[in-house]
């Protein structure tokens, strides 16, 4: 079961709507986390909304390198894995479960390749509440199975994995600039005239 090798727990009872107030357009020592943030399996860290917020009661709420965030009300199931060390608190609203895996025992990305594939989603279908909105229960996330791979082999996975996916992010780049040109074409030529 996941629960087995990792720690899983719902994020804080706040939505982003309790935050609104706390934007600011600044640095700070605190960041939100939200389900439209997690774009085709990564998050741009660096551009996740800065809030100003004084009490550290949520701190327990903020994601720690190798953590595997699961949206668990969206229309759609998104993970991420946390691939980073987060400067500030980057906070999970409670719209999000936290996954920490024994990383001794399983890897994260090793989780989230699970999770995104048919026999992960096949589970993540079977524990689900709701079919527009989809609602997933922590505990139930827990009871999962998850496969038992030696952690080598889970790792090697991961790589290629994360390989794959960086091949695919520089890509989709190449391809927004290409659209760019696409569009500022028109105007490029008719200035030529």
């Amino acid at each position: 079961k996941l629960e087995d090798v990792a720690d899983v727990f719902l994020g804080c009872q706040y939505t982003v709507k309790n935050f609104k107030d706390s934007f600011v357009d600044y640095k700070s020592n605190y960041k939100i986390l939200t389900s439209k943030d997690i774009e085709d399996g990564s998050v741009n860290w660096n551009s996740l909304q800065n809030i100003e917020y004084k009490d550290t009661k949520f701190n327990k709420y903020a994601v720690q390198k190798n953590d595997v965030v699961v949206t668990s009300k969206s229309s759609k199931v998104k993970t991420v894995v946390v691939d980073i060390e987060p400067k500030e608190n980057i906070l999970v609203t409670g719209g999000m479960i936290i996954v920490r895996p024994n990383t001794e025992l399983l890897d994260p990305t090793f989780l989230k390749i699970f999770l995104d594939s048919s026999e992960g989603q096949l589970a993540l279908h079977h524990i689900q509440k709701g079919a527009t909105i989809i609602s997933i229960n922590a505990k139930d996330l827990a009871g999962i199975i998850v496969p038992k791979v030696k952690i080598e082999r889970q790792r090697e996975i991961a790589k290629k994995y994360n390989d794959k996916l960086s091949t695919l992010i520089a890509y989709k780049r190449e391809i927004a600039k290409l659209e760019k040109k696409l569009e500022d074409l028109y105007f490029e030529e008719m200035e030529v005239i």
